[in-house]
């Protein structure tokens, strides 16, 4: 009797749930489900997507020219500044020569 028992509480749990759920909300389900599929196959091939040696070579020409533009605008709005020369000779100071002057080496002395 247990399984009988078992049988028709399975049943009537099923139709409550398919009361919840109709065959077009589950149809509706699948489709976006495919369609999120389908967008993130999309997805994968655009990034696994290899250049042929002609697309790549295209795509380092327009690099180097972008790379040349971009140099020449900041050569053009800002200016290397170079530091000043200077205008006089520089002199010894006799007492800075003296305080950073070596002490003197000792020799010895053999008789």
């Amino acid at each position: 009797m247990s399984v009988l028992h078992g049988l028709r509480q399975g049943n009537e749990v099923l139709k409550e749930i398919h009361k919840e759920m109709s065959i077009e909300s589950v149809e509706k389900l699948l489709e976006e489900t495919s369609e999120a599929r389908e967008y993130q196959k999309e997805i994968g091939e655009m990034l696994s997507n290899t250049l042929t040696l002609d697309e790549e070579d295209v795509v380092q020409a327009e690099l180097k020219a972008l790379q040349a533009e971009q140099l020449q605008e900041s050569e053009i709005s800002q200016p290397m500044e170079m530091p000043t020369v200077p205008v006089t000779i520089p002199v010894n100071d006799p007492a800075v020569a003296e305080s950073t002057k070596p002490p003197p080496a000792k020799i010895p002395v053999y008789s």
